[in-house]
């Protein structure tokens, strides 16, 4: 039981993606992203060199998912203070096999250096865009490509949460934890025949 009930309450990080996802269009009501249009779609599929938004950039293969958010909803706020945006403007087409994978690149630095980097959110300095192998830089390319596109365009990818939405977060996570105390004890409470 003692692991089920690690497991349970671990599952906070996935009911805390829907609260993002819910704040997220709180957000966009008061400051709305532009419309995303068809020749923005067309920009999205020229940037990325794929026929549809149902093929991954990354494999070419078909993709039947909604994608993949370029600035994470939630993995980055821990370095950048920000959110992700759940909207056209920051999805990419990306099959599941690489879509934990695909922005996180390792390269070597002409000093011999290793270095880690996430080009969800993190740029680039040149010397290090030169160290990059063939696939990587042109997926690197490509999401810088789309991001000065939706800058041009006035879109947001992320978003900095307002305090009422940080006590929101906050009484979640309280009420969350809290729940999962009352049904662990009634679960303990119970008899069984």
């Amino acid at each position: 039981m003692e692991k089920a009930k690690r497991n349970a309450i671990s599952r906070h990080s996935d009911q805390k993606y829907y609260l993002t996802k819910l704040l997220c269009e709180k957000y966009l009501s008061v400051h709305p992203n532009p419309e995303y249009t068809v020749d923005d779609n067309k920009k999205k599929l020229e940037i990325f060199n794929i026929p549809n938004n149902k093929t991954c950039f990354i494999t070419g293969l078909a993709s039947n998912g909604t994608g993949d958010h370029i600035y994470e909803i939630n993995n980055y706020h821990k370095y950048t203070g920000r959110r992700g945006i759940n909207d056209q403007w920051n999805i990419v087409p990306v099959v599941g096999s690489v879509n934990k994978k695909y922005k996180k690149i390792m390269f070597t630095m002409p000093n011999g250096v290793s270095v880690k980097k996430d080009i969800g959110y993190q740029e680039l300095l040149e010397i290090e865009q030169n160290s990059l192998l063939r696939n990587d830089a042109t997926i690197y390319r490509q999401l810088q490509d789309w991001k000065q596109y939706v800058t041009k365009r006035g879109a947001k990818m992320s978003f900095e949460e307002t305090p009422e939405f940080i006590q929101i977060r906050e009484e979640f996570h309280r009420n969350y934890n809290n729940m999962w105390e009352m049904t662990l004890n009634s679960i303990s409470s119970t008899n069984v025949q």
